[in-house]
């Protein structure tokens, strides 16, 4: 054992001698005891004892890459040494460094790279890099952040920063994905705005760390051409050109020759030239126009400040001729750097249109015809039963003068007649507003008025009617009146027709409500809401969500004698609606019903106590000793006028047409009557062809005398031609004799 000891010894030290002029370290661990020998190399270099004890101080790491260790034994037992080599290999670790590098500034060069960057992914940490991003060494242990800082877009931001992750590329690996690339818009190191793309190739051995390749390359030019052919979406475009400015860079895309510029302009000047040739192909006449819009620098301003760069304009081609062009300009993706021109033969487009509008015209014109065409029908409908309505009620109406003389079934009959005429005259009335609101050309006239004053009107009429039917009416019109704008006629319209409804369907014995329960002043609006409440028939759940339907009736056996044309809720709710209000309703069948109407209305200053025909008073003495010149060519119709003036004590002279009143009017001493009453459709001349030639009678009393329209025409346009040719009232037959009275004592006072 001793002589094998001494023969291991020798050969160690030869080892040793050999290693030392090898340069390889070396380093013998004696197990027994428990000592480190090292070679003269490792003391050199790495300024260790020659012989030192194992367990003392701490173990030396050398981070070498190429190394190996030995166990010797003296024969077949224990092991007694364990010998250790190993070899710098700093050099060829340099070297292959270097030639990473030079590989990788190839790539730069051949590949129109602006960066590359190897990077280990799993410790999330840069190795080598080249290229633009000279800050990268900076932010060693965050590989991508240099190139999120330049990015432009904020969601270009987020989206790279999302794929670029550490944690989502790892997952992309292990799920078998070996390139990652993006997209996206960064501003250089010189200033420029660019479009770049990013590569990552990934690669591992088994068991050990993420590596990535990153290539980072101009992609501007390429991208800026695949958006510009991303707007040819016809075969209509002449051509797409665009400019970037930072890059002096410029591209056409066209099929045409007379749009194709030589290949020896570029930049600016290649735009330039495309403008001049467009030029050249604009219609003499619009040339100088179209020239000055042409400059690129006015085009930048105008898109740059919001305005559009958009017009039309004529182009002569050799084989289609004169052709329209429609040109316009924008930014490419909100960079203000790059301008994209656009023009398009819109040509077949205008015809189209052209023919289009053309069309629509006769369709308009046919569907105001037709629109023209229902008025005139409503029109003299209303006209021609409004006549005979105003004889049936008046004739009746004079009948009833008679008083005691008339017995009391004759009253009775006399008073069927003009309920009925009044109920034939409120059909009229519904059919004429139905029209209006379909059309869109009901208005409101709005007045002065304190609303006090209707719904005490209300209680006056209805008032009367549930007397007859047996019917108990509570009125409660409230306090704190306020004058207000508001069209009257309408509001009378609304409170009409749905007391009106009520009463209808509230058998005799029962009750009928109508309260003022809400009033409140908010800002400059006075808010009204009204309940019309009756204990009748009420309504099933499934006609309530109809009713306001036009034409909409229920019918069973409560109501079955009371059906009417299913008018008079549409035209409340329409009419409510109109004014800004809101309606509702809760009824139920065999208990009753209850509206409740809210209305907002301007308030205005009190109203002057100025002499309407709603507030005077009829005061017979004012009637008497008047004289009045009646124009109306319906003989019925004037005898029935006739005796009502002449029951207050009024003096009447009749003309058959405008021609005849104007004669007798022209040949009268001035003064010599008090009032014209004109009716307006007449043969031979109109009353409104009357009234203006009356108006220009040379003599004191012609713009003075009142003259008052007394017509069956009804619609605002017939009110809106007695106000032009200076007619001081509009009344509408058939003719209401208290209405009549009031106006003429408003005029006269």
């Amino acid at each position: 054992r001793m002589r094998m000891k001494e023969k291991l010894q020798h050969n160690i030290k030869t080892m040793r001698t050999a290693m030392d002029q090898c340069g390889v370290y070396y380093a013998l661990y004696d197990i027994d005891a428990n000592t480190i020998t090292y070679n003269s190399k490792m003391q050199q270099d790495f300024g260790v004892p020659a012989v030192a004890q194992r367990n003392a101080g701490k173990p030396r790491r050398l981070m070498t890459e190429s190394g190996r260790a030995e166990l010797i034994r003296l024969e077949q037992g224990a092991p007694t040494m364990i010998a250790a080599t190993a070899l710098d290999i700093t050099k060829e670790k340099e070297e292959e460094k270097r030639f990473s590098q030079e590989n990788m500034y190839h790539q730069l060069l051949f590949n129109n790279m602006t960066s590359v960057i190897r990077i280990n992914i799993t410790a999330w940490k840069v190795l080598d890099y080249a290229g633009e991003y000279v800050l990268i060494h900076e932010r060693e242990n965050d590989p991508f952040g240099v190139m999120i800082d330049h990015i432009t877009d904020e969601e270009q931001k987020k989206e790279f920063t999302r794929i670029f992750h550490r944690n989502n590329l790892i997952h992309l690996f292990e799920s078998g994905q070996r390139q990652v690339s993006y997209t996206f818009r960064s501003k250089r190191l010189s200033g420029k705005t660019l479009w770049m793309k990013i590569v990552l190739d990934m690669t591992a051995r088994e068991g050990e760390d993420i590596y990535g390749f990153v290539s980072l390359q101009d992609v501007d030019r390429n991208v800026i051409k695949e958006l510009v052919r991303g707007q040819v979406v016809d075969s209509m475009i002449d051509f797409i050109a665009y400019w970037n400015t930072a890059a002096n860079d410029s591209q056409i895309f066209t099929r045409y020759e007379c749009y194709q510029v030589d290949a020896s302009f570029e930049g600016k000047k290649k735009v330039e030239k495309l403008q001049e040739q467009l030029i050249n192909l604009v219609i003499p006449e619009e040339r100088e126009i179209i020239n000055a819009q042409m400059s690129w620098e006015v085009i930048h301003a105008r898109i740059q400040h919001g305005l559009s760069w958009d017009f039309m304009y004529h182009a002569q081609d050799e084989e289609l001729g004169v052709r329209t062009k429609r040109i316009f300009a924008f930014f490419l993706e909100n960079d203000e750097s790059v301008i994209v021109m656009v023009q398009r033969d819109v040509t077949d487009i205008m015809s189209e249109q052209e023919k289009q509008n053309a069309e629509l015209q006769r369709a308009l014109e046919i569907a105001n015809r037709a629109s023209h065409a229902r008025d005139e029908f409503l029109s003299s409908m209303s006209h021609d039963l409004r006549t005979p309505l105003n004889g049936i009620i008046g004739a009746a109406e004079l009948a009833k003068l008679f008083g005691d003389e008339v017995p009391d079934m004759v009253q009775e009959y006399l008073d069927d007649i003009i309920s009925s005429g009044h109920f034939m005259l409120n059909l009229v009335n519904d059919i004429l507003d139905t029209n209006r609101l379909a059309s869109g050309k009901l208005e409101l006239h709005l007045k002065k008025i304190d609303i006090q004053h209707i719904i005490q009107d209300m209680r006056q009429i209805f008032g009367v009617t549930c007397a007859d039917k047996g019917i108990n009416l509570v009125f409660e019109p409230g306090e704190n009146n306020h004058t207000v704008y508001a069209d009257p006629v309408r509001i009378q319209r609304i409170f009409s027709n749905l007391l009106s409804n009520a009463i209808k369907f509230t058998p005799p014995g029962g009750t009928v409500y109508f309260r003022a329960i809400e009033r409140e002043i908010i800002g400059d609006k006075y808010l009204v809401t009204i309940q019309v409440k009756d204990t009748g028939t009420g309504m099933s759940e499934e006609f309530q969500e109809h009713m306001f339907e036009i034409f909409a009736q229920e019918e069973n056996d409560t109501n079955t004698f009371n059906i009417g044309t299913g008018l008079g809720l549409s035209i409340v709710k329409n009419l409510v609606e109109l004014m800004g209000g809101t309606i509702r309703c809760s009824s139920k069948l065999g208990v009753g019903t209850e509206f409740f109407v809210t209305m907002p209305f301007q308030l205005a200053e009190e109203a002057e106590e100025e002499q309407s025909a709603e507030k005077c008073a009829i005061q017979e003495e004012l009637l008497w000793d008047h004289r009045i010149l009646l124009v109306e060519d319906h003989d019925l119709n004037a005898k029935i006028v006739t005796r009502l003036l002449e029951s207050k004590q009024i003096q009447v002279e009749r003309a058959k047409n405008g021609k005849e009143a104007v004669e007798l009017y022209a040949a009268s001493a001035p003064y010599s009557y008090d009032a014209i009453l004109m009716d307006i459709q007449m043969p031979v001349m109109d009353g409104i062809e009357a009234s203006k030639k009356i108006r220009m009678l040379e003599r004191p009393d012609a713009r003075l005398i009142p003259i008052i329209a007394l017509t069956a025409n009804v619609f605002d346009v017939d009110v809106q031609r007695s106000k032009a040719v200076e007619m001081n009232a509009h009344l509408v037959k058939p003719i209401d004799p208290q209405k009549l009275f009031r106006t003429l004592i408003a005029l006269w006072k």
